[in-house]
């Protein structure tokens, strides 16, 4: 059973307009919200902690910002953007703010003109950070990199049969995880400095994969699939190879997103209803001993809450989620929360 806790909203941002980035060994969270201007909507990083929530601001000359992950010692990397400078990938922490991660040269991307971007998808405790940068625009498309304080953004080549690749998760020993690809097919990787980068290959009679989290242990999960919609979530490891984590009873489709390093995965499981998979979401959690359980089910009664989506988990089995929640004033808003093993 889980204990929930929602979490705060930056003041004067939409409501129910929080989306997750990550949860770390600390319990900090990161995301961010959207904030409506006259001419448009503009999202905003932001840092949750021991029930505060702050505003992460932006880079020099851009007001857009997004945060995908933090690590145990509270840096923070995403992208932040705005017309008409292009998204820059950003490291933040709380002593210096936001610092812009720029991109890898032109020539490791064959990019024919200055016209790029980065973004930054995962960074681990030594503080290397990865990512996906490219020429906007361009023909030369998307490649995964690797950011280190001593050399900068680096591009990781792809597959030798494929031409575009995203980089989404790093564990500790330096190990990246993602997706490398061509127009109408994509593999699921893993790269080392030892190794270069692995094809992972696909479930059975799926041909596309993506592999979106790493564990210090070398396990990786994602999801194969078939079609853009028909997809089931795997792990993957050095030994056994891909396995199928099925899916919720009543659901078609699953999606694992985080892993952490006791081997419990989270993720989501649906069913498409002709495009309204929104409304037949389910966060789950798996592991070796249970398999897949409806996180739902988990917390407790009259909570209030409608988990649809469980975004990443910590070593300490707290995990965040996306969901609805129902108030006294029965008012039901689309909220973030935390979810700590009772």
């Amino acid at each position: 059973m889980y204990s929930v806790t929602g979490l705060e909203e930056l003041s004067g941002s939409t409501r129910g307009s929080a989306r997750p980035g990550g949860i770390n060994n600390i319990g900090q969270v990161v995301g961010w919200a959207s904030f409506t201007h006259p001419r448009a909507t503009l999202d905003q990083a932001f840092l949750w902690s021991e029930g505060v929530i702050q505003a992460l601001g932006f880079l020099t000359h851009r007001d857009i910002s997004e945060a995908h992950a933090i690590n145990d010692r509270g840096l923070v990397v995403g992208w932040s953007g705005g017309a008409p400078f292009l998204p820059h990938a950003f490291l933040w922490n709380e002593l210096t703010g936001m610092e812009d991660l720029g991109t890898p040269d032109q020539s490791s991307l064959d990019a024919s003109s200055d016209s790029l971007f980065s973004t930054a998808h995962a960074i681990n405790n030594s503080g290397e950070v990865v990512g996906v940068s490219g020429e906007l625009g361009g023909s030369s498309g998307n490649h995964a990199f690797i950011w280190r304080r001593s050399t900068g953004p680096h591009t990781l080549r792809e597959l030798p049969d494929r031409q575009l690749s995203e980089a989404r998760a790093i564990n500790n020993s330096g190990q990246v995880v993602g997706s490398s690809s061509t127009p109408g097919d994509r593999h699921a990787f893993i790269w080392s400095g030892n190794t270069g980068m692995e094809d992972l290959g696909t479930l059975p009679n799926f041909h596309r994969s993506e592999a979106h989290a790493i564990n210090n242990s070398g396990e990786v999960v994602g999801w194969s699939s078939f079609a853009n919609t028909d997809r089931h979530a795997f792990i993957w490891s050095g030994n056994t190879g891909m396995e199928d984590l099925g899916t919720l009873p009543d659901r078609e489709f699953s999606e694992a997103h985080a892993i952490n390093n006791s081997g419990e995965v989270v993720g989501v499981s649906f069913s498409p209803f002709f495009g309204q998979e929104e409304r037949s979401k389910h966060a789950f959690i798996w592991s070796e001993s249970t398999r897949m359980e409806d996180l739902n089910v988990l917390l407790p009664p009259n909570s209030g809450w409608e988990l649809i989506r469980a975004q990443d988990i910590n070593d300490s089995g707290q995990i965040l989620c996306e969901g609805f929640h129902t108030g006294p004033d029965n008012a039901r808003e689309r909220r973030l929360c935390v979810l700590t093993p009772s």
